[in-house]
């Protein structure tokens, strides 16, 4: 089966580029690269801060993030060099601080004892910029800087 929708090299066993379609917990800081390339990770440690570093910027690549455990500790996503855009979909709507986004920001923050199991952040890349859309349960629980 050949993929006709991936720019990359397809695994003949499944049809899929590389990462793609696969789910990964991760428990600890972790700097991704292009071979992660569409690649659902799920943020899984209570206590112990998870530090994301995105690849160097590429057109086509693109990751998910949740949220897996309600956390004490701050997990970030962060791009070195490219910036990030875009914006989270609050579901709480209450106060003056719904729906952040980010306009040539660096670093996405799950913000300890806010985040709720569940919430998620999608990012595609243009070559140049993360394009990043999301969504979460509470106020304050993703920033930007």
């Amino acid at each position: 089966m050949a993929a006709t929708h991936f720019s990359g090299p397809v695994n003949s066993t499944n049809g899929f580029a590389p990462g793609t379609g696969s789910i990964e917990t991760i428990t600890a800081s972790q700097t991704l690269t292009s071979a992660d390339n569409g690649k659902t990770y799920v943020l899984s440690h209570a206590s112990v801060v998870i530090a994301v570093t995105l690849p160097s910027p590429a057109a086509g690549l693109s990751f998910k993030f949740i949220s897996g455990l309600a956390t004490s500790a701050a997990h970030t996503i962060a791009a070195t060099s490219t910036l990030l855009y875009g914006g989270i979909n609050e579901l709480e709507v209450d106060t003056s601080d719904d729906g952040p986004s980010a306009s040539g920001d660096t670093t996405l923050t799950l913000v300890a004892s806010l985040e709720t199991v569940g919430d998620f952040v999608e990012m595609q890349c243009d070559g140049t910029n993360w394009f990043i859309n999301g969504q979460t349960k509470l106020d304050g629980a993703i920033t930007f800087s």
